[in-house]
């Protein structure tokens, strides 16, 4: 045979296993198509303050009512002269958006008690401060107290109490007045 035939029988080989692959390669493929859309719609977050504080005084004591905002629980002022003198705030927190909550970061930073008068109060800022019952607790739980990881879901309102008290197991007063500075407690609720 002539190189011109053997080239002519490899070219229509080549030819051949050519096409054959691109028929067994078309018979192998499928398109698949995927085809759709999404809508991301934000849930609503608005966990806050709710109504109206309520007080309710012990003893000799007297409390002007806080104003209360969305945030924010306002100034008030507590005047207690002897054991057994308390005020206590009662105030509600509501969680009304779309996302479960909870407390990431408490502060409840300790009174600060500084003594006034002719006696320069000593060891009178000491008594008070050391016996005062300051605390900030839930009204409506069986462990009262109010800590990180603590849960407010979905439409769920839980009512705090801040009770300020001078205890009736104290048996002396201090000699010269003593102010009470209570720094700002700040609860910080995140996501759960």
């Amino acid at each position: 045979m002539e190189q011109k035939g053997k080239t002519a029988i490899l070219v229509a080989v080549v030819a051949l296993v050519i096409s054959i692959g691109g028929i067994v390669f078309a018979a192998l493929t499928s398109t698949l198509n995927i085809n759709g859309g999404a809508e991301f719609n934000p849930a609503n977050w608005n966990v806050k303050f709710t109504g109206t504080v309520s007080k309710s005084e012990s003893g000799a004591a007297t409390g002007s009512t806080p104003s209360l905002t969305s945030t924010t629980v306002g100034t008030y002022s507590v005047t207690l002269t002897k054991p057994g003198d308390g005020v206590v705030y009662k105030f509600d927190v509501i969680n009304s958006g779309g996302l479960n909550a909870k407390i990431s970061s408490l502060t409840k930073p300790s009174p600060i008690c500084t003594a006034t008068g002719d006696t320069n109060g000593v060891g009178d800022e000491d008594l008070v401060c050391d016996n005062l019952i300051y605390t900030l607790t839930y009204d409506e739980m069986s462990d009262p107290t109010v800590a990180v990881a603590d849960t407010l879901n979905i439409s769920q309102t839980r009512t705090l109490v801040l009770t300020i008290l001078y205890p009736s197991s104290m048996t002396s007063v201090p000699e010269d007045e003593v102010t009470i500075e209570f720094p700002t407690v700040t609860i910080v609720y995140e996501q759960q």
